[in-house]
């Protein structure tokens, strides 16, 4: 039994690892780098409160194209890794929607 466990561990580690690479951002979509933020920001948009929207700084578009790793995935909302052309990471919340898989 133990023979078997270290192989099943190895593919389903080469697994996970695949799935990072299958997702991209979407353009224009709103992400946050924190939780708060993200909610805060929702508010400000639902309330039309430009100047408290403006203000949220943590906030920013996502770019269309950028690998992203799923850290959490949510109903409302996703913890992802997105990484930067020079393959710099940052951990952020947004949608669901913000994500396109990749076809292959």
């Amino acid at each position: 039994m133990h023979r078997l466990a270290m192989p099943l561990a190895v593919l389903l580690a080469g697994s996970v690892a695949a799935r990072a690479e299958d997702y991209v951002t979407e353009k224009g979509h709103l992400m946050c780098t924190t939780l708060q933020s993200l909610r805060d920001a929702q508010e400000a948009y639902d309330k039309h409160d430009r100047a408290w929207f403006e203000s949220i700084k943590e906030c920013s578009q996502s770019t269309g194209g950028l690998k992203v790793e799923v850290l959490q995935d949510g109903v409302l909302t996703t913890k992802i890794k997105i990484y930067d052309e020079s393959g710099k990471a940052t951990v952020y919340w947004t949608s669901p929607t913000i994500l396109k898989e990749v076809r292959r």
